[in-house]
């Protein structure tokens, strides 16, 4: 199902806080604050991600010379159990709010909905936001940290990181504008993948399936966008996804990226790359924002990949289904 947002639905602020190992990396020029303790003031991994989540809204905010009454909705999501960073990080903001869940595809869904609220008229503005934090999801999904458990070479590490994006169809923008254009909900893909440290393999189908309905539905080829990014299938499911496409006849160029093979060096040990629910959030409000209001982009496309297993399921070793949904931004609005 294709979305075209007929209103001119703007990008008008966006804000990423990140951690120590987000700061080292190739992008940590890009964070808005970054804490070189991933405590981030807090006394549990888990408080820690949900301060994350408040200091990216405050941020958000700041920059904006917005207060929180001046937001309509509030869609956010991360990786714990119930979206709990989310929920607290939240609290203290009274803004309308709408927990969501697709694991790292939340991000993109957010903003998928933050399109459709304004696009009816129901509201004015809303946030999009998601975050992860590396020692909660690992305590959550696989070993804590104590227990010293080795990875193996297809793991990814989970981001510390959260990203805050702000969307209104009337705010205008001192800098190049960004639009949300378009949006594509992906369906769910089983590939019967068990291996919950090879996130990348059971997410590149999903992700390869949207955007071969994307490029069907919306007659165009990769060479129409200057960036395809998706989520977080890091270096190994990023190779997967092009094998993929190129089995389909969609053969990807220097245009696509991957948003968990930017975030850090080869050299910091992350094994396959970044993952988490925080890495296109951070990628895209992070560094992609700051870089377009100085060199706007005609088009880009994220797709944004979700592993949608749960602790209960990865014990009861049941295959991990996984999904993919698409949101295209552009220099100008589909009038």
């Amino acid at each position: 199902m294709l979305i075209e947002y007929r209103k001119p639905i703007r990008l008008i602020g966006a804000a990423a806080v990140g951690g120590s190992m987000e700061l080292s990396g190739p992008l940590g020029e890009y964070l808005d604050l970054a804490y070189t303790d991933d405590l981030f003031d807090a006394d549990s991994w888990e408080s820690a991600e949900a301060n994350m989540v408040r200091y990216a809204i405050e941020r958000a905010l700041y920059k904006l010379s917005f207060r929180p009454n001046d937001v309509d909705l509030l869609l956010a999501g991360d990786l714990l159990n119930q979206c709990t960073a989310s929920s607290y990080g939240a609290a203290d903001f009274g803004i309308p709010y709408c927990g969501l869940y697709n694991a790292c595809a939340t991000f993109a869904l957010g903003c998928l909905i933050a399109g459709l609220a304004i696009e009816s008229g129901a509201i004015r503005r809303a946030i999009a936001l998601s975050g992860s934090h590396f020692s909660g999801a690992e305590r959550q999904y696989r070993f804590p940290l104590e227990y010293g458990c080795q990875r193996t070479p297809t793991a990814q590490r989970t981001v510390t990181a959260c990203g805050c994006a702000v969307f209104s169809d009337r705010d205008p923008v001192e800098a190049a504008p960004i639009y949300l254009t378009r949006a594509m909900p992906g369906t769910i893909v089983d590939f019967g993948i068990k291996d919950t440290a090879n996130m990348g393999a059971a997410m590149a189908p999903a992700a390869a399936k949207t955007l071969l309905d994307y490029l069907n539905a919306t007659g165009t080829a990769p060479g129409d966008y200057d960036r395809i990014l998706t989520g977080d299938l890091g270096w190994i499911g990023a190779g997967h996804f092009k094998e993929l496409c190129a089995q389909n006849g969609v053969v990807l160029d220097h245009n696509y990226l991957d948003c968990g093979t930017q975030i850090y060096k080869k050299d910091q040990d992350v094994h396959s790359g970044a993952s988490g629910s925080g890495c296109s959030a951070f990628y895209l409000c992070g560094y992609l924002e700051k870089v377009w209001r100085k060199t706007p982009f005609a088009r880009v496309l994220l797709i944004g990949t979700g592993a949608l297993m749960s602790p209960l399921t990865i014990q009861q070793k049941q295959s991990i289904p996984a999904i993919a949904h698409a949101v295209e931004f552009g220099k100008e609005p589909i009038i």
